[in-house]
């Protein structure tokens, strides 16, 4: 397994941001990730690699107090040339519906299909998984899940037909 370490150490790191607010900020060492209320802390390493990749590592909760800021963090990325994306789930105690909504609307964003209004609710939800669905495995974004309750819960929210999903991020790695 990577350790954090390593990821912050990437070869070719350009860009990290950590936490809620932490806009425009290049990586110059480690940061002090800050904590989302009841939510979870979002790390985010994007590489400089000739196919640009982005790593994000969660620790917490992904819920209604974290999941705009995971969105808003990978969006970010992209902007700034992320081809795909990690998501480093191993730490994450947590996956609510907030949360398999934001993991929904990343595949959708990084299909380039339009986002639902967050406020919608189910109703936005519904159309959004049906098209992830029917679009099948993404390959731009990776998960890594060991943790066994946390993979019964993508597989009931269907996200295991959308990502593939690895157990270790060495092994994720070798497929970006």
């Amino acid at each position: 397994m990577v350790a954090h370490s390593q990821i912050m150490n990437f070869p070719h790191c350009i860009f990290h941001q950590s936490g809620p607010a932490m806009k425009g900020r290049s990586h110059a060492g480690p940061v002090q990730p800050t904590r989302v209320e009841q939510g979870a802390v979002i790390d985010v390493v994007l590489t400089a690699d000739t196919n640009p990749f982005c790593i994000v590592r969660i620790d917490g909760y992904l819920n209604v107090h974290s999941y705009k800021e995971l969105m808003a963090q990978v969006a970010e990325a992209r902007a700034r040339g992320a081809r795909s994306v990690v998501i480093d789930l191993s730490k994450v105690k947590k996956i609510e519906l907030s949360g398999h909504f934001a993991m929904h609307c990343l595949a959708a964003l990084f299909r380039d299909a339009p986002l639902p209004d967050s406020r919608l609710g189910m109703r936005a939800l519904k159309p959004l998984v049906e098209a992830n669905l029917k679009a099948g495995l993404h390959d731009q974004i990776k998960l890594v899940c060991s943790d066994r309750k946390l993979l019964v819960n993508l597989n009931r929210a269907g996200l295991d037909r959308v990502f593939p999903i690895f157990e270790d991020l060495g092994t994720a790695f070798q497929t970006v």
